[in-house]
Formats: structure tokens, C-alpha cells, sequence
């Protein structure tokens, strides 16, 4: 694993690699943008230390080129700058695509922690599909639910199937993707993050149930959100063959499922849960 220190500044070029193998990895500098942006693209590098200030191609410009371009490496990029934040918002804005954004003069302990982050994130094996739904399945088992369904929104702001057990497979593509707009119970905890527990349903359901649901003879439902970083990223949707009390136990039960699921799913460079 290998760090790329794009830094003019030589002294401050040379102690950046210095806390880079002090941090276990190697490290590659340079000085300019336009050698930087051919490094970058290149995808050797898991982490990018950005200086925005540089001669000829600045900083920004590194940027604006990756997002045309490369938007999935902005992800890898650690911003190191003094400029205000007014100049950022201005030449960059889209700074939530980047990994991080830590201010000159910088707290090492800061720097390393978020070097740290970001290599373990680009480096980890995120389980495949099937693993996940087999990750489901004992879930749901464990709390007696008969099937569960977990869907992610997209950058389109529709909700598509990451991982499910126990629904038949034609049902889940005849529903799925699925507008966030819709009425039915996932969509309303994607849309407003709060959680909808349907303990016994009935004609006089506040809620209209799709397909999947009704044909799979669900007589209880429970929709939790997931959530990244405060922000909505999808829902997890648990089926139930008798009535629930859903009491605190068990939804403690379903509400920790549902924050173990979303740190088993990458994001995207726009910040969604990742749609394989």
C-alpha cells in the first residue's frame, strides 16, 4: 500500500513522508498537479495527501479534473491546505466527494488517524452479495423474522436490492428499484429515517403494502433505516409471520442489525451505499 504526498513545499514534502512511513506504508511525493493528476489516475495509490496551492496546476484543478473524469479516486484524496473556506467553497464545490479536508498547520495525530481510515477502507473485502444475504438470513433467524430485504438509495434516489432472504426472487425484481418516493413501509423509513413497526396488519393498515409483503404472508412488519455518518442511505425491511409486540428488546435487536449491515457496504463517491 502507497501513499501519494503531493506537497511544493520540500520541508514540509520531506516530514509528510516521514509520517507516512511512520505510518507503516510507502510513500511517493511529488510537487506538481499535472504529475500528480497522471499519478492519481494511474490507481496506484490508495491515499492521496493534496496540497491545493501549487504552481501552474493547482490543487484544484487536480480536483475539477478527477470529478470530470475519475470521480471514484476523489474518494482516496486527503486535502492538506491553508486557504479559507470561503476560497474552497468557491473553487471546490463538491468537497464531501473527498476522503477528508485537514487544515495547515495540521495535528499529526489527525493526519495519521485519517491516513489510517482511508487505507483501511480502500483495502478491506467488502462480502459479495451472497455472503451478505446468508449474513441476513442468520440475522433474521435470530430475531424470528421469516424474511428480511435490505436496499440501498442510489444516485438516481431510488431504492435497489443490496441483499435479501427469504422473499422468491421474482418478486423482489418485479418491486425493486423502487422509488424512495413511494408509500409503502421501507421507503418511508429511507425517506424520513425513522423506523416504522407494524405489529399485526390488517385492511385499516396506515401503510400499502407491496407485493412482497402481501404475498409472502407477512402478518407483521418492521422497516429500519440505515444510516452513514447521520445521513439516510437506505432500509432494511424484516417480515414476520404472526403479530409482533416489537418491544424494546427486539427492537434494539433490529435497529443494531440494521447499523452492523451498512458497515458491511461500501459507499459510492457521491456518498450512497454501494449497489453491486
Amino acid at each position: 500500500m502507497s501513499v501519494l504526498v503531493v506537497e511544493d513545499d520540500r520541508q514540509l514534502r520531506e516530514f509528510l513522508d516521514l509520517v507516512v512511513r511512520r505510518c507503516g506504508l510507502t510513500c511517493h511525493s511529488v510537487s506538481s498537479g499535472d504529475v500528480a493528476l497522471d499519478a492519481i489516475r494511474s490507481e496506484k495509490y490508495t491515499v492521496a495527501l493534496l496540497d491545493l496551492m501549487l504552481p501552474r496546476m493547482t490543487g484544484f484543478d487536480v480536483l475539477r479534473s478527477l470529478r470530470a473524469t475519475h470521480p471514484h479516486l476523489l474518494r482516496r484524496i486527503v486535502v492538506l491546505t491553508a486557504v479559507s473556506q470561503t476560497t474552497l467553497d468557491r473553487q471546490f464545490d463538491s468537497q464531501s466527494l473527498v476522503w477528508a479536508v485537514i487544515r495547515k498547520p495540521f495535528d499529526v495525530a489527525e493526519l495519521t488517524r485519517t491516513i489510517d481510515e482511508c487505507v483501511r477502507f480502500h483495502t478491506t473485502e467488502w462480502p459479495s452479495r451472497g455472503e451478505l444475504g446468508a449474513w441476513l438470513g442468520w440475522r433474521a433467524n435470530d430475531c424470528g423474522a421469516q424474511a428480511a430485504i435490505v436496499a440501498a438509495i442510489d444516485d438516481a434516489g431510488q431504492l435497489r436490492v443490496v441483499a435479501a432472504h427469504g422473499f422468491p426472487e421474482r418478486l423482489v425484481k418485479k418491486q425493486f428499484p423502487m422509488a424512495v418516493s413511494a408509500p409503502y413501509p421501507i421507503c418511508v423509513a429511507a425517506r424520513t429515517g425513522r423506523a416504522v413497526w407494524l405489529a399485526s396488519i390488517s385492511p385499516q393498515s396506515e401503510y400499502p403494502l407491496c407485493t412482497l409483503w402481501t404475498k409472502s404472508g407477512t402478518r407483521a412488519l418492521a422497516t429500519v433505516p440505515l444510516k452513514h455518518n447521520g445521513a439516510v442511505t437506505g432500509a432494511i425491511g424484516w417480515s414476520f409471520q404472526s403479530a409482533q409486540r416489537f418491544d424494546h428488546a427486539q427492537r434494539a435487536t433490529l435497529l443494531e442489525t440494521a447499523g452492523d449491515c451498512v458497515a458491511m457496504i461500501p459507499l459510492t463517491h457521491s456518498g450512497y451505499l454501494q449497489i453491486s
